[in-house]
């Protein structure tokens, strides 16, 4: 059963606009200077009860948030995955955006995910990278990753940046 480090509502860090961080339990990538290395482990957190989606995604739209962030730990890791997925249409389902953290460069998703990575808004891809940390660089920690917009570029058969 999938653990959850941490939701926070409200978050400004997470994607344009008020949003619901849901930070998932786990990430293998193990990224230098990780801005959250407690969630990296799999033990980290609680177990994500039954009523987890539902209950989630309607605290989102009583806090005001436009959308939801899924973040990390990693949540394509193969024990979030399912989880991820039914956060993901709960959120569509009641007109919420969602963006999407993840360490794999987009090109590399494996296949398996891109049910998911394509309901997403946004996906933000990329490893983190120290030596490329900065403060200039919009929702993301490394000039390396990169703002996706899912739509068009599934439209348009290659990477089209996300624009705020």
């Amino acid at each position: 059963m999938t653990k959850i480090s941490g939701v926070i509502h409200n978050s400004v860090v997470d994607g344009p606009g008020l949003r619901t961080a849901i930070f998932f339990s786990g990430c293998r990538r193990n990224c230098p200077g990780c801005h959250n290395p407690e969630a990296q482990n799999f033990e980290n957190g609680s177990l994500a009860l039954e009523n987890f989606v539902e209950e989630t995604i309607q605290n989102t739209i009583k806090a005001g948030d436009c959308g939801i962030t899924l973040t990390g730990g990693h949540p394509l890791e193969p024990e979030n995955y399912e989880l991820a997925m039914l956060l993901t249409e709960e959120a569509k389902k009641n007109n919420l955006t969602v963006w999407l953290y993840t360490g794999y460069v987009y090109e590399q998703i494996p296949f398996m995910y891109m049910d998911l990575i394509g309901q997403c808004d946004v996906v933000v891809d990329g490893p983190f990278i120290e030596k490329l940390k900065s403060l200039e660089c919009l929702y993301r920690g490394s000039t390396n990753q990169r703002l996706i917009d899912i739509e068009k570029t599934m439209e348009q058969g290659e990477i089209v940046l996300w624009k705020n």
